[in-house]
C-alpha cells in the first residue's frame, strides 16, 4: 500500500471502480499477478528477496529491469509501469 500513489487512480473514480478500492486493487494489481506464469510470478517475487545492501547500485538496477522486462514478455514498458506499480523506482 506504501506505493498507491504511483498508481493511475483516475480508474478508480470511473465507470470501471465506481471508487471501490478493493475492486481497484484486484483489477489492477492483484488479478494481473496471478494471471501470470508461474515462471513470471516468481522472478517477480525474487525482486522482493534482492538485498540491495549485498550488491552494487548498478546490478541492482539491472537485475530488476531483467527480471521485469523478463516477466513481463520482453515489453518494456509494461516492465516500467509494473517497476512503479511495485514501487521499485523509488528504490533506484
Amino acid at each position: 500500500m506504501a506505493n498507491i500513489g504511483n498508481l493511475d487512480i483516475s480508474k478508480l473514480m470511473g465507470d470501471t471502480y465506481s471508487g471501490d478500492i478493493m475492486s481497484f486493487m484486484y483489477g489492477e494489481i492483484i488479478e494481473p499477478l496471478y494471471k501470470l506464469q508461474p515462471e513470471a510470478q516468481a522472478a517477480i517475487d525474487g525482486l522482493f528477496k534482492l538485498d540491495p545492501e549485498k550488491t552494487s547500485v548498478w546490478k541492482y538496477i539491472d537485475t530488476v529491469q531483467k527480471q521485469l522486462t523478463d516477466a513481463f514478455g520482453g515489453d518494456e514498458k509494461l516492465a516500467g509501469e509494473w517497476r512503479q506499480k511495485l514501487g521499485f523506482d523509488q528504490i533506484i
